[in-house]
Order: C-alpha cells, then sequence, then structure tokens
C-alpha cells in the first residue's frame, strides 16, 4: 500500500481540519458569552447584596 494520497483524499483531509477548527472556535465564542453572562450576573447579585448589607455602598460607589 501506498501513503500517498490523491489530491481529492487531501483536500477532504483539509476540509475535515478547518470543519473541526470551526467547531472549536464555535464552542469557545459559546464559553466566553456564558461566561460573560454568568460573571455579569453575579457581579449584579452581589452588588445587590452588597446594598442591602451596606446602604452607603451604592452612595460611595456612585462617586
Amino acid at each position: 500500500m501506498s501513503k500517498d494520497k490523491t489530491p481529492e483524499q487531501t483536500f477532504e483531509n483539509i476540509d475535515k481540519f478547518y470543519e473541526q477548527m470551526e467547531k472549536e472556535k464555535e464552542d469557545r465564542l459559546i464559553d466566553l458569552i456564558v461566561e460573560i453572562i454568568v460573571d455579569a450576573t453575579l457581579r449584579e447579585y452581589y452588588e445587590r447584596i452588597d446594598a442591602r448589607d451596606n446602604p452607603t455602598f451604592n452612595k460611595e460607589n456612585d462617586e
């Protein structure tokens, strides 16, 4: 058997490689979006707790 690949096989492998790269980029983008949403939600949650527990918290941050 020959290890040489036909041009069609080479192009198929390249296509598969780029498809996998695109999938990984999409997955990373989704992960980043989720991380941003979770961080913003937690930040808002803790700011509300701080504002409730420390009434001067918002006044200090506004200045």
